[in-house]
C-alpha cells in the first residue's frame, strides 16, 4: 500500500512538473535554465511513479509492464547523465563525439518509449484508468513528433503551438489521470477493512 501511494502522488507530481518544464523549455530556448532542473526534478519523479504504478499492475502483464519500466527507466537515468552534463559541460562533444544535450535527447526519447509500452500495458490490463493510458500513450507518440517540429509543418504558427501545447498536455495529463486512477483503485479496501474493524 505504501509503494502504491509513493507512486500515485509521484506520478501526479511528476505529471505536473513534467507540463511546466516542457512549456518552460519550449518558451524560454535555453539548454540548462531553470526549467531544466524542473525537467530533471520531473524525470526522476515519474521513475518514481512509474515503479510504484507498475509494482500495482505487474500481476496481469508482468512482462509488459516491467519491460516498459525497465526501458523508461533507462532513459530516464540517461536523460538525467545528459541534462546534469550540460550544466558542466556545456554544449561540446562529450561522449562518442555528443554533445550533453543529444545524450540527453536520445534518454528523453528512451524513457518516452518506454512510457508509450507503460500505456499500452495499462490499457491491457485494465487496472488504471484506461483515459488515463490513452492519453498518455497518444502524448508519448507525439512527443518526437512535436520535438522533431515536424507537428506544425504546414500550419499557421497558432495552430502548431496549441498542437504542441496540447501534446504536452496529453502526456503530462496521462500520468495524472493514472496517479488518480491508482488513488481510487487504493480506497475500497482501505474503506473494507475500516468496515471489517
Amino acid at each position: 500500500t505504501m509503494s502504491l501511494r509513493i507512486g500515485v502522488y509521484a506520478a501526479i507530481v511528476g505529471g505536473i512538473l513534467w507540463f511546466i518544464a516542457l512549456l518552460g523549455s519550449a518558451l524560454v530556448h535555453d539548454s540548462f535554465s531553470i526549467f531544466g532542473l524542473l525537467l530533471l526534478a520531473a524525470t526522476v519523479v515519474i521513475l518514481v511513479g512509474l515503479a510504484g504504478l507498475s509494482a500495482f499492475q505487474s500481476r496481469t502483464h508482468p512482462v509488459l509492464i516491467w519491460a516498459a519500466f525497465l526501458v523508461a527507466a533507462s532513459g530516464g537515468l540517461i536523460s538525467v547523465v545528459g541534462l546534469l552534463a550540460m550544466s558542466v559541460v556545456g554544449d561540446r562533444p562529450w561522449i562518442a563525439g555528443m554533445s550533453p544535450w543529444y545524450v540527453w535527447m536520445i534518454g528523453l526519447l528512451t524513457l518516452i518509449v518506454g512510457s508509450a509500452l507503460f500505456a499500452l500495458g495499462t490499457w491491457r490490463t485494465r487496472t488504471l484508468s484506461r483515459a488515463g493510458a490513452a492519453l498518455l500513450g497518444i502524448g508519448a507518440i507525439a512527443i518526437p513528433f512535436m520535438l522533431a517540429g515536424i507537428g506544425g509543418v504546414g500550419l499557421p504558427e497558432p495552430v502548431g503551438q496549441a498542437l504542441t501545447v496540447a501534446t504536452m498536455l496529453a502526456f503530462s495529463g496521462g500520468w495524472v489521470v493514472l496517479g488518480l486512477s491508482a488513488l481510487r483503485a487504493d480506497r475500497p479496501p482501505l474503506v473494507a477493512a475500516a468496515g471489517v474493524s
